[in-house]
């Protein structure tokens, strides 16, 4: 009787002690739609649209590679691109996962220089003023302060309206129409650093919601502008 009690423990315990240890849970790899708003400065505010890709390294970390198109209104728009790093506040198994992002890339952004938006006063500073930034016109047979002829018209002034004294500082000269507008198209692409939080919830059958809101500063001759961006990203796990 003894005998058979011990062989039954043995035959009940023997398969737990033989089931191998779980294996680590893959990295899980996220591609997403994102939509949102970019808050700039100037009235240069507008949708975002692009798509990202997420890959977990592990619990805490993920990597993540992201387009996106901003528009600035209207006349103007930009391109991001960016590789960024998250920190999970949580660790990845939970449906709500927190999380910071640190990254970098480069920023795009490109001007129609026939747009009204980009003609007149800077920042509320009046056409007449001598000391107008980016002031271009003045009729009197020199050169503006970035090089490039004044229109053949009158003593007006010409400047870069509500265009970012970041890019209007960098125009250099300038091509006119016979009315004397500037006219062509202006782009300036810049290193970025992009920084920011978010929120991942899993919404169950692989997809997954995340709410995202981000700093992009650019980088540019040794000054800055800060861009927010603000999206909803929703995704497919696989």
């Amino acid at each position: 009787m003894r005998t058979r009690t011990v062989l039954l423990a043995v035959f009940l315990v023997s398969p737990l002690s033989a089931e191998s240890p779980q294996a680590p849970e893959s990295p899980r790899t996220v591609a997403s739609l994102q939509a949102g708003v970019a808050s700039g400065s100037m009235g240069s505010n507008g949708a975002s649209l692009g798509g990202t890709i997420v890959t977990d390294l592990n619990a805490r970390l993920a990597l993540e590679a992201t387009g996106t198109y901003h528009g600035q209104g209207m006349g103007a728009d930009a391109l991001s691109a960016s590789a960024n790093v998250h920190l999970l506040l949580r660790p990845r198994s939970e449906r709500t996962v927190p999380y910071l992002t640190l990254g970098g890339g480069i920023y795009r952004t490109s001007f129609d220089m026939g747009n009204g938006r980009f003609s007149g006063p800077m920042s509320g500073r009046s056409a007449n003023s001598a000391t107008g930034y980016g002031m271009m016109g003045g009729g009197y047979g020199n050169y503006g302060m970035m090089g490039a002829g004044y229109p053949a018209a009158g003593p007006g002034t010409w400047n870069y309206g509500s265009m970012p004294m970041f890019y209007g500082s960098r125009m250099g000269a300038m091509s006119f129409g016979p009315d004397g507008r500037a006219t062509g198209q202006r782009s300036f692409t810049d290193p970025a650093v992009s920084v920011g939080a978010g929120l991942r919830i899993d919404l169950g059958s692989r997809l997954v919601l995340r709410p995202d809101g981000r700093a992009l500063v650019v980088l540019g001759d040794g000054d800055t502008r800060t861009v927010g961006v603000f999206t909803v990203n929703v995704g497919y796990g696989f």
